[in-house]
């Protein structure tokens, strides 16, 4: 690599119907060379084949405590930490496993353009391009979008960030503060921790990628081949599925407020 900076690879992991057996296959073999240590957290539900599948790629797995998706984070975030040399150079990229397959399977050299043009910042944020953050289907760009426009204020960012997009670099000194924080929600840190991470860090950038598009049908190519896109597609407005996000869009509110009643009365 180009630069100085070594990564580690922190991710979760909830597949227990085994959807993401072959671009597991697929791609796992292709970044070795990325990372200096992989790390994935996964759910309790997670198919043992897909665990097994992982061990044998030289991961090291660990098993997260819940079904909350706030535990199974900071799962991989503390066993990040643990592994941690050289805080200096060393960094964690955090992504969905599910996200990181699809970005690499489809755009590779963004991501490794990624790395290779990395400056030393505590905090990188990797958001959303226009066009990727429009790919999902509305159930997320309305809930999210309205996380991204409150985030944005929050920060005195010019114009609206893809604040939500759950992908970023942070140091270590970044992710052991972030496990000091208590969440009242299972969500909502989706909303808060890069809000956390961009007030706390010495230095801070913001990019936005193409990679990060919707990754939920790479995991259903036998249902989309039989219903056709667009039909598979309306699952994705059922009402449970706008109960589910509208739910993460609450969880997300209720830390904000959470945290803009710390700020007045501290300062964070």
């Amino acid at each position: 690599m180009a630069n100085s900076n070594q990564f580690i690879l922190a991710s979760t992991l909830n597949d227990p119907n085994k959807r993401l057996e072959n671009l597991i296959k697929k791609v796992f073999p292709k970044i070795h060379n990325l990372f200096i240590q992989k790390i994935i957290c996964y759910t309790p539900e997670t198919n043992k084949k897909i665990i097994d599948l992982l061990e044998t790629n030289d991961f090291k797995l660990i098993s997260s405590p819940s079904m909350r998706q706030i535990d199974t984070y900071k799962e991989a975030l503390k066993n990040s930490i643990d592994i941690i040399q050289n805080p200096i150079r060393e960094r964690i990229f955090y992504s969905d496993l599910d996200r990181f397959l699809h970005w690499f399977d489809n755009y590779p050299n963004e991501l490794k353009q990624l790395f290779l043009k990395y400056e030393n910042q505590e905090y990188y944020h990797i958001g959303r391009t226009k066009r990727a953050f429009a790919s999902h289907p509305p159930t997320q760009t309305y809930t999210e979008g309205i996380v991204n426009k409150i985030a944005s204020k929050i920060l005195d960012f010019s114009g609206i960030k893809d604040i939500i997009s759950v992908c970023y670099i942070i140091n270590k000194r970044l992710a052991e503060k972030i496990l000091t924080i208590e969440h009242v929600t299972k969500t909502g840190f989706y909303g808060t921790w890069p809000i956390l991470f961009w007030k706390w860090a010495r230095s801070a950038d913001y990019i936005e990628v193409e990679g990060l598009e919707w990754e939920t049908a790479d995991q259903y190519e036998n249902e989309i081949k039989s219903l056709g896109y667009q039909q598979w597609l309306l699952e994705f407005q059922s009402q449970e599925e706008w109960i589910k996000r509208v739910n993460l869009l609450e969880d997300c509110l209720i830390e904000l407020s959470q945290l803009i009643k710390f700020e007045f009365n501290k300062g964070i």
